[in-house]
Protein backbone atom coordinates (compact mmCIF):
# COMPACT_ATOMS: atom_id res chain seq x y z
CA UNK A 1 0.00 0.00 0.00
CA UNK A 2 1.47 3.34 -1.32
CA UNK A 3 1.82 5.50 1.98
CA UNK A 4 3.12 8.94 0.30
CA UNK A 5 4.47 9.40 -3.14
CA UNK A 6 6.42 12.98 -4.65
CA UNK A 7 8.52 13.42 -8.08
CA UNK A 8 11.71 14.20 -7.78
CA UNK A 9 12.89 17.33 -9.61
CA UNK A 10 13.82 15.04 -12.48
CA UNK A 11 10.83 13.78 -12.93
CA UNK A 12 11.29 10.34 -11.57
CA UNK A 13 8.13 9.24 -8.94
CA UNK A 14 9.41 8.24 -5.28
CA UNK A 15 6.79 5.62 -3.35
CA UNK A 16 6.80 4.84 0.14
CA UNK A 17 4.85 1.94 1.77
CA UNK A 18 4.30 0.77 5.11
CA UNK A 19 6.91 -2.03 4.80
CA UNK A 20 9.80 0.44 5.11
CA UNK A 21 11.14 0.91 1.30
CA UNK A 22 10.99 3.98 -1.05
CA UNK A 23 10.43 3.25 -4.31
CA UNK A 24 11.99 5.01 -7.41
CA UNK A 25 10.15 5.10 -10.81
CA UNK A 26 11.77 6.17 -14.04
CA UNK A 27 8.42 7.36 -15.53
CA UNK A 28 10.48 7.31 -19.22
CA UNK A 29 10.72 3.71 -19.28
CA UNK A 30 7.27 2.21 -17.19
CA UNK A 31 7.73 -1.10 -17.56
CA UNK A 32 11.36 -0.88 -15.63
CA UNK A 33 11.60 -2.07 -11.99
CA UNK A 34 11.72 0.51 -9.52
CA UNK A 35 14.95 1.20 -7.55
CA UNK A 36 14.41 -0.09 -3.33
CA UNK A 37 15.52 1.91 -1.41
CA UNK A 38 15.04 -0.29 2.00
CA UNK A 39 14.54 3.14 4.07
CA UNK A 40 13.29 2.25 7.75
CA UNK A 41 12.02 -0.39 10.11
CA UNK A 42 8.41 0.55 9.71
CA UNK A 43 5.67 2.49 7.51
CA UNK A 44 7.65 5.70 5.69
CA UNK A 45 5.33 8.07 6.28
CA UNK A 46 6.42 10.87 4.60
CA UNK A 47 8.83 11.84 1.81
CA UNK A 48 10.03 15.07 0.30
CA UNK A 49 12.79 16.12 -2.06
CA UNK A 50 15.52 18.98 -0.84
CA UNK A 51 16.41 21.67 -3.60
CA UNK A 52 19.45 19.87 -4.92
CA UNK A 53 17.60 16.46 -5.07
CA UNK A 54 18.40 14.78 -2.61
CA UNK A 55 15.58 12.46 -1.19
CA UNK A 56 14.54 12.78 2.24
CA UNK A 57 12.34 10.21 3.97
CA UNK A 58 10.60 9.89 7.32
CA UNK A 59 9.47 6.49 8.67
CA UNK A 60 7.38 4.74 12.06
CA UNK A 61 10.95 4.21 13.38
CA UNK A 62 11.07 7.84 14.59
CA UNK A 63 14.23 8.07 11.79
CA UNK A 64 14.64 10.85 9.21
CA UNK A 65 16.90 9.31 6.41
CA UNK A 66 18.53 11.81 3.61
CA UNK A 67 19.12 10.01 0.10
CA UNK A 68 21.40 10.96 -2.82
CA UNK A 69 19.53 9.63 -5.48
CA UNK A 70 21.65 11.07 -9.07
CA UNK A 71 22.77 7.99 -10.10
CA UNK A 72 26.37 8.69 -10.61
CA UNK A 73 26.23 8.93 -6.45
CA UNK A 74 24.55 5.78 -6.37
CA UNK A 75 27.34 3.86 -8.76
CA UNK A 76 29.57 5.22 -6.64
CA UNK A 77 27.95 3.84 -3.11
CA UNK A 78 27.68 0.32 -5.11
CA UNK A 79 31.24 0.83 -5.61
CA UNK A 80 32.39 1.01 -2.41
CA UNK A 81 29.89 -1.38 -1.25
CA UNK A 82 31.13 -3.96 -3.55
CA UNK A 83 34.64 -2.80 -3.79
CA UNK A 84 34.85 -5.32 -7.20
CA UNK A 85 33.01 -5.78 -10.11
CA UNK A 86 31.27 -8.59 -11.14
CA UNK A 87 32.42 -12.30 -11.80
CA UNK A 88 31.88 -14.00 -15.13
CA UNK A 89 29.30 -16.12 -13.97
CA UNK A 90 27.63 -13.34 -12.37
CA UNK A 91 27.69 -11.49 -15.31
CA UNK A 92 26.33 -14.65 -17.40
CA UNK A 93 23.46 -14.68 -14.71
CA UNK A 94 22.39 -10.65 -15.30
CA UNK A 95 23.71 -10.06 -18.84
CA UNK A 96 23.49 -13.11 -20.90
CA UNK A 97 25.44 -13.19 -23.82
CA UNK A 98 26.18 -9.58 -23.86
CA UNK A 99 30.16 -8.76 -23.91
CA UNK A 100 31.99 -8.38 -20.47
CA UNK A 101 32.43 -5.16 -19.45
CA UNK A 102 33.28 -3.88 -16.45
CA UNK A 103 31.06 -2.19 -14.16
CA UNK A 104 33.18 -0.57 -12.01
CA UNK A 105 35.90 1.20 -14.40
CA UNK A 106 38.51 1.51 -11.92
CA UNK A 107 38.53 -2.09 -10.66
CA UNK A 108 39.91 -5.22 -12.05
CA UNK A 109 37.97 -7.36 -13.77
CA UNK A 110 35.84 -9.89 -11.64
CA UNK A 111 36.64 -13.48 -11.08
CA UNK A 112 36.97 -15.57 -14.11
CA UNK A 113 36.67 -13.18 -16.93
CA UNK A 114 40.05 -13.32 -18.23
CA UNK A 115 39.77 -17.00 -18.69
CA UNK A 116 36.51 -15.91 -20.74
CA UNK A 117 37.72 -14.07 -22.79
CA UNK A 118 40.43 -16.27 -24.06
CA UNK A 119 38.20 -18.79 -24.36
CA UNK A 120 35.47 -16.80 -26.42
CA UNK A 121 39.11 -15.69 -28.31
CA UNK A 122 39.68 -19.13 -29.30
CA UNK A 123 36.25 -20.09 -30.28
CA UNK A 124 36.11 -17.05 -32.51
CA UNK A 125 39.74 -17.97 -34.62
CA UNK A 126 38.38 -21.47 -34.40
CA UNK A 127 35.21 -20.35 -36.24
CA UNK A 128 37.11 -18.28 -38.81
CA UNK A 129 39.89 -20.14 -39.99
CA UNK A 130 39.17 -22.27 -42.98
CA UNK A 131 39.54 -25.89 -43.16
CA UNK A 132 43.27 -27.00 -44.10
CA UNK A 133 43.70 -28.02 -47.85
CA UNK A 134 42.79 -31.69 -48.69
CA UNK A 135 41.05 -31.84 -45.37
CA UNK A 136 37.11 -32.37 -46.67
Amino acid sequence: MIRALAFAPDGRLVTSSRDGTARLWDLEHPTDQPLVLPAHQGAIRSLAFTKDGRLVTGGDDGSAKVWHIELNNLIKKAEQIAGRNLTYLEWQQFFGQQPYRRTFPDLPDGTGVAEARQAQSSARSAAVTPPAAGSR
